[in-house]
């Protein structure tokens, strides 16, 4: 079997950015969502969030089978959700 260097990180138990949104409203840069090799897709900033009219425009779709947990740090308040993970398969655990 051979390793790609993913799978190596998650031996290790060593998580690297796979992708970064900028997704603040009114300001994008003011809130990023980052997804990681763990599956984690981590929004953090402050302040709002962008409304996506479908879920085809929504910018981490293109990974929704790698998203596994979400995480909003407190001072992203987001008004609007709809879309966001209405194609992927998100486990929710307990905090």
């Amino acid at each position: 079997m051979v390793l790609t260097n993913s799978d190596r990180l998650k031996i290790f138990g060593i998580s690297k950015t796979v992708a970064t949104f900028k997704v603040g409203d009114p300001v994008a840069s003011d809130v990023k969502a980052v997804l990681d090799t763990d599956g984690i897709l981590k929004f953090t900033g402050s302040g709002d969030t962008q409304i996506y009219e479908n879920q085809e425009s929504v910018p981490w779709r293109k990974y929704k089978d790698d998203i596994r947990q979400v995480t909003f740090e407190n001072d992203v308040a987001p008004n609007n959700l709809n879309y966001y993970f209405s194609d992927a398969r998100i486990c929710l655990g307990d905090k």
